[in-house]
Protein backbone atom coordinates (compact mmCIF):
# COMPACT_ATOMS: atom_id res chain seq x y z
CA UNK A 1 0.00 0.00 0.00
CA UNK A 2 1.73 3.53 -1.35
CA UNK A 3 1.94 6.31 1.07
CA UNK A 4 0.28 8.69 -1.00
CA UNK A 5 -0.62 8.47 -5.13
CA UNK A 6 1.81 10.96 -6.81
CA UNK A 7 0.04 12.31 -10.06
CA UNK A 8 3.39 13.41 -10.84
CA UNK A 9 5.03 10.15 -11.91
CA UNK A 10 6.86 10.95 -14.43
CA UNK A 11 9.04 12.84 -12.03
CA UNK A 12 9.84 9.13 -10.71
CA UNK A 13 10.29 7.96 -14.33
CA UNK A 14 12.77 10.52 -15.13
CA UNK A 15 16.51 10.32 -15.49
CA UNK A 16 18.22 12.54 -13.69
CA UNK A 17 22.01 12.75 -12.93
CA UNK A 18 21.68 14.83 -9.58
CA UNK A 19 19.73 13.91 -6.76
CA UNK A 20 19.20 18.12 -6.66
CA UNK A 21 17.83 18.28 -10.30
CA UNK A 22 15.26 16.03 -9.92
CA UNK A 23 14.58 18.00 -6.41
CA UNK A 24 14.11 21.38 -8.31
CA UNK A 25 11.83 19.47 -11.07
CA UNK A 26 9.53 18.17 -8.28
CA UNK A 27 9.63 21.19 -6.11
CA UNK A 28 8.28 22.76 -9.06
CA UNK A 29 5.19 20.69 -9.34
CA UNK A 30 4.23 21.30 -5.56
CA UNK A 31 2.25 23.64 -4.07
CA UNK A 32 3.51 25.21 -0.44
CA UNK A 33 1.30 22.32 1.69
CA UNK A 34 2.56 19.49 -1.08
CA UNK A 35 6.03 21.18 -0.14
CA UNK A 36 5.82 20.57 3.78
CA UNK A 37 4.19 17.11 3.63
CA UNK A 38 6.87 16.46 1.26
CA UNK A 39 10.01 17.17 3.00
CA UNK A 40 8.22 16.12 6.14
CA UNK A 41 8.20 12.57 4.79
CA UNK A 42 11.13 12.40 3.06
CA UNK A 43 12.78 13.62 7.28
CA UNK A 44 10.87 10.72 8.32
CA UNK A 45 11.80 8.13 5.97
CA UNK A 46 15.43 9.32 6.64
CA UNK A 47 14.82 9.10 10.54
CA UNK A 48 13.45 5.19 10.07
CA UNK A 49 16.32 4.60 7.79
CA UNK A 50 18.82 5.78 10.88
CA UNK A 51 16.83 3.85 13.18
CA UNK A 52 17.10 0.59 11.29
CA UNK A 53 21.27 1.19 10.63
CA UNK A 54 21.77 2.05 14.05
CA UNK A 55 19.26 0.26 16.37
CA UNK A 56 18.54 -2.50 13.79
CA UNK A 57 14.85 -2.10 14.28
CA UNK A 58 12.41 -0.06 11.48
CA UNK A 59 8.92 0.94 12.03
CA UNK A 60 6.07 -0.71 9.46
CA UNK A 61 5.82 1.39 5.81
CA UNK A 62 2.37 2.52 7.18
CA UNK A 63 3.73 3.86 10.44
CA UNK A 64 6.29 6.17 8.50
CA UNK A 65 3.48 7.56 6.45
CA UNK A 66 1.02 8.38 9.20
CA UNK A 67 3.47 10.08 11.39
CA UNK A 68 4.79 12.46 8.58
CA UNK A 69 0.89 12.92 8.04
CA UNK A 70 0.69 13.95 11.70
CA UNK A 71 3.98 16.21 12.09
CA UNK A 72 2.64 17.85 8.67
CA UNK A 73 -0.81 18.15 10.68
CA UNK A 74 0.31 19.68 13.41
CA UNK A 75 2.76 22.10 11.98
CA UNK A 76 0.46 23.37 9.98
CA UNK A 77 -2.06 24.05 13.32
CA UNK A 78 0.43 25.80 14.96
CA UNK A 79 1.60 27.85 11.83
Amino acid sequence: MACFLCPFHGLIDGNYDHCIDWLEDVLRELDNKATTDFFTQLWNCWNDRNKMVFQGKMDATLVVCERAQTLSKDFRSLG
